[in-house]
């Protein structure tokens, strides 16, 4: 299973071909988010290379983190006007990913550990944020041709699944059946599922202006 886990991340490549064949067309942040899907099939390939070599690779995800968090600030200060309250957001997401690392080495006893689960928990919070202000300001007119829309639900998605795999993993531990399940099971559709979001942004030619 957990080669299809890999398998699956790797779905990914798709949003990422239709994103460089439609480059041109894309707005800067959707162009900025084709970075860190790179990045993310790279880094999953890397991995994947190390753990078939006997080699901890727990440093490569911790990378991932960073470059996640990266983009999504290059993203918000790309808007004409940044709310303040994701600047500040972002700050504490980066002192606590360097206390993380230097602190809490492996405090849940997985990869990533502290500030791993502090990462996706703070882009589960910015993508809701930035999903409430592009209903509330759109009204659902052209919606769906907003590719920040299909960004920000792609990540809530994903993410919010694997705080949820960090959560459970602590309460049950390894080896236990529902955790198994759960990921073997739920985060491969839920990688599948957020793939099709980031593959329907990067088919939202048309530039928009940003609201907020």
């Amino acid at each position: 299973m957990k080669l299809i886990s890999h398998i699956t991340q790797f779905f990914w490549i798709i949003p990422v071909v239709i994103g460089i064949n439609n480059y041109r067309h894309l707005s800067n942040i959707t162009k900025v988010f084709i970075v860190f899907l790179i990045w993310s099939l790279f880094s999953e390939a890397w991995a994947w290379y190390l753990a078939s070599e006997g080699i901890n690779n727990h440093f490569v995800y911790k990378i991932t983190d960073y470059v996640l968090l990266l983009t999504i600030t290059v993203m918000l200060f790309m808007q004409n006007k940044v709310n303040i309250m994701l600047v500040l957001l972002c700050m504490c997401l980066f002192l606590s990913l360097f206390y993380g690392v230097v602190f809490f080495e492996e405090e849940f006893g997985l990869i990533g550990g502290f500030h791993t689960f502090f990462t996706l928990g703070s882009v589960c919070i910015i993508s809701l944020l930035n999903l409430t202000r592009v209903i509330k300001q759109t009204q659902f007119i052209g919606l769906f041709n907003y590719s920040e829309f299909w960004i920000f639900g792609g990540l809530l998605i994903y993410c919010y699944s694997v705080v949820t795999f960090l959560c459970l993993y602590k309460y049950f531990g390894s080896g236990n059946t529902i955790l198994n399940l759960y990921q073997n099971l739920y985060l491969f559709l839920v990688t599948i599922v957020s793939g099709f979001l980031f593959t329907k942004a990067m088919l939202c030619k048309q530039k928009v202006k940003t609201y907020y």
